[in-house]
């Protein structure tokens, strides 16, 4: 690593140089007694709370190519920018853009950012500064993996880790040990090597998506015919019916069980679901078209293996029937006097929420208690259900199978790694929610969009217009909500011994009752994998496809991980 000279620092000789950009800082919080402390990490972020808070850059690197510079003064990363601006269009990958564009601000301060692309405010995913002719790009928005994950994923050098002690405060003064230095370097040079292969896939920077779902998006369209891309923008929803989707989606399940929550616990096994998202993309649950009015009496009759139900209730003197909780407080329209474990309802007086059917069933029939004269009805919709269109099935399904057959190939890594991030991108490419992506920055504010009648209508028109879209927002809820059940329901059976839960893995105190629970479960998704097999006219085969030794890997299945000791 090379200390940052303005009369000797190098823009780089090729062609299309490949710029990157870190920055480490200190946090640092004022105590009551007025003393300012860096963070620490062992305490939560609930300690924190209510103290004032500052930041100091103490050293930021710069790579060009796999050169990588550094300085300890701030300010000359402006020097930098200016040096290599040569009139062409140049791009600087940052991993983690939203929390480096906040420092660099104070640079920019005397040029213009414009083409803001943003997913949310303070989250930008690109921007131009336009006097320099420099685009600036993010990383994680590309990988949608940490530093060390998409190093691993994408190239074969390793993040340094643990070199970097980030309880320590530091600033632009403080000496830096070999080893502090050393990690830094890495930062740059395993960020290079990951857009390195991006750069190699699509030859030129400018091709090179924005993010991981743009990827997937680009992949997609490229095996489906015109009349696809016409149908699914037929099948645009109405402007009300779209803000209702928004407002019944609801992701993954994280949470601990409160029995257990900070104690330390010895022997728990853990257990995941392969690839949980795209299984259930493989099942006949999703709504075919518009929902439609029915009363709360015939929505409560109707076949479930046939038909969607959303529900827009009110639920008075609910509370929990276990020790994990299911509704997710944030998720309520209105409520009343509501007790929570974390953020998860135990139970309340009343509660206000759009729910699938699916969620319905949960709470109406299993995690809570709730007299049906409690339930307050403000609208239920209906539609029939029926699979993915065929086309998106056979995708996944052929990129699931492709990824398993070649993991760990010699010569076919960059495929692999092509098809691991087709597959674990293709539930975002199902959520996108148009009306809550994008943040406009002017004059060095950001402005969130306004849900206005006028703004929706505009933004959904746009979708039905659309010439590219090739996926269904409803879809995305429903493959949520459907892969949240199935965790659910292992939990649900095994209540007081699971002890945390991830989305798709489940941590618990061993037995052979979780080892039949999981047993059962992973039967019911051969069942239901063979009859999609049978409408589809898929070979099976391609549902649990052989690795390289020759070991068969069914979508979907319960898979032990190993023992937490």
């Amino acid at each position: 690593m090379i200390k940052y000279d303005p009369k000797t620092f190098d823009t780089g000789s090729e062609k299309e140089n490949i710029y990157t950009l870190d920055i480490e800082t200190t946090s640092l919080f004022q105590f009551p007694d007025g003393e300012w402390k860096p963070f620490d990490y062992s305490k939560p972020p609930a300690f924190y709370q209510g103290m004032d808070k500052a930041g100091v850059p103490y050293i930021w690197m710069f790579g060009v190519n796999d050169t990588v510079y550094y300085g300890r003064d701030f300010l000359q990363l402006g020097q930098v920018f200016e040096q290599i601006a040569d009139g062409s269009k140049k791009y600087i990958y940052v991993h983690n853009l939203s929390f480096e564009f906040q420092w660099l601000l104070d640079i920019f301060e005397n040029f213009t950012i414009s083409n803001m692309i943003a997913r949310s405010v303070r989250k930008p995913i690109a921007f131009d500064i336009d006097e320099l002719n420099i685009q600036f790009r993010c990383s994680y928005m590309l990988t949608n993996l940490s530093l060390e994950k998409a190093a691993e994923s994408y190239t074969d050098l390793r993040k340094k880790t643990g070199d970097l002690d980030y309880n320590k405060a530091r600033h632009s003064r403080t000496d830096l040990s070999d080893t502090e230095l050393s990690y830094c370097e890495y930062d740059i040079l395993t960020l290079y090597h990951i857009i390195k292969y991006f750069k190699e896939k699509y030859v030129h920077l400018s091709r090179i998506p924005y993010t991981a779902t743009g990827e997937i998006r680009k992949a997609f369209r490229k095996t489906v015919s015109y009349g696809y891309v016409l149908r699914t923008a037929k099948s645009t929803p109405s402007p009300i019916h779209y803000l209702e989707y928004m407002k019944t989606f609801t992701g993954g399940m994280t949470h601990g069980n409160a029995l257990y929550v900070g104690d330390i616990l010895h022997d728990i096994v853990s257990y995941d679901i392969a690839s949980s998202y795209p299984y259930v993309m493989m099942l006949p649950i999703f709504p075919q078209g518009e929902f439609r009015e029915v009363s709360p009496e015939r929505a409560n009759k109707l076949n479930r293996n046939k038909w969607a139900v959303l529900y827009h209730v009110k639920f008075h003197n609910i509370e929990a029937n276990k020790l994990n909780h299911y509704i997710l407080e944030s998720k309520k329209i209105s409520e009343k006097n509501v007790s929570c474990d974390n953020g998860r309802v135990i139970k309340a007086e009343m509660i206000e929420l759009y729910l699938t059917e699916i969620d319905f069933d949960i709470i109406t029939q299993d995690a809570y208690k709730v007299k049906p004269e409690d339930i307050e009805y403000i609208s239920t919709k209906c539609a029939v259900k029926g699979y993915l269109p065929e086309e998106l099935v056979k995708f996944t399904i052929t990129v699931y199978a492709d990824k398993t057959k070649l993991k760990g190939v010699k010569g076919q890594e960059d495929f692999y790694m092509a098809q691991k991030a087709k597959l674990n991108g293709l539930f975002g490419c199902n959520v996108t929610n148009i009306l809550k992506s994008g943040a406009d920055f002017v004059d060095g504010a950001w402005k969130a969009p306004e849900l206005t009648n006028e703004y929706v209508k505009q933004k959904v028109d746009e979708l039905r217009e659309s010439k590219t879209n090739c996926f269904q927002y409803i879809h995305g809820v429903y493959i949520a909500a459907a892969a949240r059940a199935r965790l659910w329901k292992v939990i649900s059976c095994y209540d007081m011994q699971t002890v945390y839960y991830d989305t798709d893995s489940v941590k618990a105190f061993p037995s052979k009752v979780l080892e039949l629970i999981i047993n059962n479960e992973n039967d019911l998704v051969r069942m239901n994998l063979q009859q999609t097999a049978h409408d589809f006219n898929i070979p099976f085969e391609m549902f649990e496809p052989e690795d390289i030794k020759g070991k068969k890997h069914m979508i979907g299945l319960w898979e032990y991980e190993g023992k937490y000791k």
